[in-house]
């Protein structure tokens, strides 16, 4: 089976056993564009290493095998499984463009302490303020 989409995520190699890893991958396939559906694949020993020449944004085409098995728990409760096991993945277009780096803002030198304000506040300069009549405080 194949499906085409833009990688939304590429994870990191995953080492379950000292003899079994596994991959992650996610793509964005959007027959309908107002719903797109992201799709996740595992791509397992070897095969994680296909996921080193790609890059989230590029356009892929993922070949890979629907694979399905069931799982009774300790209780005798039968459940379903199903994982899509990516085998090969082929670019459809170059490599996105590195986003340029943001640069930091300069640190901002340290604000200096203020002198703690005087109790009680002296009054600012000039004449008092005039109450309206018919105000008492």
């Amino acid at each position: 089976m194949e499906i085409e989409g833009d990688i939304y995520f590429v994870g990191e190699t995953e080492y379950v056993t000292n003899t079994f890893q596994k991959r992650v991958l996610v793509i964005q396939h959007a027959p309908d564009p107002q719903y797109p559906q992201l799709i996740s694949f595992e791509f397992c020993q070897k095969n994680t290493d296909l996921l080193d020449s790609v890059a989230v944004g590029q356009r892929v085409v993922v070949s890979f095998d629907l694979r399905g098995r069931e799982h009774t728990n300790a209780q005798g409760v039968r459940r379903f499984f199903n994982t899509l096991q990516g085998w090969r993945i082929t670019p459809m277009g170059p490599l996105p463009a590195p986003q340029p780096q943001q640069q930091a803002p300069a640190p901002q030198p340290a604000a200096q302490p203020q002198p703690a304000a005087q109790w009680p506040a002296q009054p600012a300069a000039g004449p008092a303020p005039q109450v309206p009549p018919g105000l008492n405080f």
